[in-house]
């Protein structure tokens, strides 16, 4: 049983809440194929109810993570809405994001691979980079396709420091790892143009 697997598990034992929760971060590339171990997780929680949940109810759901958290001794981050995580916009996140597995009473659902990475680029660690090209390739993420969501993203962001940065580290990433993902015959140089025209930054 994996991490994800395990604490979900674990948690579907401590609330009868119905709850819907989008796996992020290194526990989502996992569950897409990144062999990368993590000792932590991060999540959107949503309430299936239609109702706005109770104070009671957050406390509830929240204890049971925390207790979770500690009996497996893995860090959990979580929040009603992971795009407050970051500057730029993770854009259609919650419709494209895929079920994972129901677990008792809890719909666990990861992020697409496109979404995914466009927190991994705003950070920007080496080990972000190493994580979204062994994804990329498995999951055969098209250069044309990614850099036109890259730019989409970037386009539909707050203008910042943090949107100059998530610019340039995808263009270091083009550079570093495009022509391991797509062959040799990509040319970084063009797909940079192209990623600056999705972006109107040209």
């Amino acid at each position: 049983m994996n991490f994800v697997d395990q604490f979900f598990s674990e948690l579907s034992k401590r609330t009868d809440q119905p709850i819907k929760v989008i796996i992020t971060g290194a526990m989502a590339g996992i569950i897409l194929g990144n062999i990368r171990p993590s000792m932590d997780i991060d999540f959107e929680i949503e309430f299936s109810s239609l109702d706005k949940p109770s104070e009671k109810m957050i406390q509830e759901i929240e204890f049971a993570i925390q207790e979770t958290s500690k009996k497996l001794n893995i860090p959990a981050q979580y929040s009603e809405s992971i795009q407050g995580w970051s500057q730029i916009s993770f854009l259609d996140y919650k419709e494209s994001s895929t079920l994972y597995k129901q677990i008792g009473k809890i719909e666990v659902r990861v992020m697409s691979p496109e979404h995914w990475s466009i927190g991994k680029m705003a950070r920007y660690l080496e080990l972000d980079e190493m994580d979204v090209a062994h994804v990329f390739k498995k999951h055969k993420i098209g250069w044309e396709k990614i850099i036109a969501f890259w730019g989409r993203a970037l386009k539909s962001s707050i203008h910042s420091d943090k949107s100059r940065e998530f610019r340039d580290h995808v263009i270091q990433f083009l550079k570093h790892k495009g022509k391991k993902i797509w062959g040799d015959n990509f040319d970084p140089n063009a797909a940079i143009d192209k990623f600056k025209s999705a972006a109107s930054l040209i």
